[in-house]
C-alpha cells in the first residue's frame, strides 16, 4: 500500500511488469503525440490568421478599382486611389513574408519563393509535404512517403499554400507598381477581374488550413481518448487493489491486537487471583508464599 502498486519488481509478476512497461511507453508517447498535434494545430491557425488579413486587403483593393472604373472620377482621382492599391500589395507580400511558425513561413511557398527582395528574408528549411507526427508509432511501409493516407503522420503540403501577389500558386495581381494598376478605367476594370480570382485562391488556401484544423481537432480527441484507456489498463494490471489490501491489513491488525489482549488477560489473572488470597487472613501466610513461588 506504501507504493500503490501491486508490482514493485520483476518477481512479484514478470509477465504483468512486461505488459506495464509498454503501456506505459504507449500513452507516454502518444501524451507527446497529442501535443505535436496541438502545435500542427497552431500552424494551421497562424497560416489561416495571415490569410485572412490578405483577405481584408483585397477587399479594400476591390473597393478601390470599382471606384476607379467609375467616369465620376477624373486622371488625378484615379492616381490618389492607385498610390493606396500599390501601397496594399506591397502590404500583402509583407505579410505573406513575415507569417510564420517557429521559423518557417507559412505563405510564401517556400524554397520556391516569388522572384522578389522578400525571398531573401531566413526561412528554416523544410521537406514538403510537411509531416505531422500525431501517433506513438511510424510504421516504415504504411507510413511511406507512396502511401496517400499514413497511420502515424499528417501530411500537410503547404508549398502551394501562397499568398504574395506573384509568383508560382501566388494571387497573380503584379508584385507593387507591376501588374495590376487603377492609371485608367480599362486597368481598374481588368483588376477587379483578377481581384475576384485572387480571392478565389485565397477561399481555397483558407479551405485548406480549416480542414486541417478540423482534422486535427478529432485526432486529439482520438488521442484523449486511447491514453485514458491505455493508462486505465495499466492501472489494473499495477496498481494495488487498495480495497482488499485493506481489508487483509485491518484482519491482521484485529488478529494480533486480539492475540495481545488474550494474553495480557491471561498474565493478570494469577496476580489479581494472589492478591485476593494475600487479603483473606484466613489463608495462612505460608500458602501464599507457597503459591506465589509457584
Amino acid at each position: 500500500m506504501a507504493s500503490g502498486h501491486r508490482i514493485n519488481r520483476a518477481s512479484d509478476d514478470a509477465a504483468g511488469l512486461s505488459i506495464s512497461e509498454n503501456l506505459r511507453a504507449d500513452f507516454r508517447s502518444l501524451a507527446v503525440a497529442k501535443r505535436n498535434s496541438l502545435d500542427a494545430l497552431s500552424f494551421a491557425e497562424v497560416a489561416e490568421g495571415g490569410f485572412v488579413e490578405s483577405a481584408n486587403i483585397l477587399v479594400r483593393l476591390r473597393e478601390l478599382a470599382v471606384q476607379a472604373g467609375s467616369d465620376t472620377v477624373g486622371p488625378n482621382e484615379r492616381g490618389y486611389l492607385d498610390r493606396e492599391y500599390v501601397q496594399l500589395k506591397y502590404e500583402i507580400d509583407r505579410i505573406a513574408a513575415s507569417v510564420q511558425f517557429n521559423g518557417v513561413k507559412l505563405l510564401s511557398g517556400f524554397p520556391t519563393p516569388p522572384d522578389n527582395g522578400l525571398k531573401e528574408l531566413p526561412s528554416k528549411p523544410v521537406d514538403y509535404p510537411m509531416e505531422f507526427q500525431v501517433d506513438a508509432h511510424y510504421h516504415t511501409q504504411s507510413d511511406a512517403a507512396s502511401n496517400g493516407n499514413p497511420v502515424d503522420i499528417i501530411r500537410f503540403n503547404s508549398k502551394e499554400l501562397v499568398a504574395y501577389t506573384d509568383g508560382d500558386y501566388s494571387l497573380h495581381l503584379g508584385e507593387g507598381e507591376s501588374g495590376t494598376r487603377l492609371q485608367s478605367k480599362m486597368q481598374a476594370h481588368e483588376s477587379i477581374h483578377a481581384i475576384d480570382e485572387a480571392l478565389t485562391v485565397l477561399a481555397s488556401h483558407r479551405a485548406a488550413c480549416g480542414s486541417l484544423q478540423n482534422r486535427l481537432k478529432e485526432t486529439m480527441s482520438n488521442l484523449s481518448n486511447k491514453i485514458a484507456n491505455l493508462m486505465q489498463g495499466n492501472s489494473r494490471i499495477i496498481d494495488t487493489d487498495i480495497a482488499k489490501e485493506v481489508a487483509e491489513y485491518t484482519s491482521v491488525n484485529i488478529i494480533r491486537q486480539g492475540t495481545t489482549s488474550v494474553l495480557s488477560q491471561a498474565n493478570q489473572n494469577p496476580s489479581q487471583a494472589l492478591n485476593l488470597l494475600e487479603k483473606d487472613n484466613r489463608i495462612p501466610n505460608i500458602l501464599v508464599q507457597t503459591l506465589i513461588h509457584t
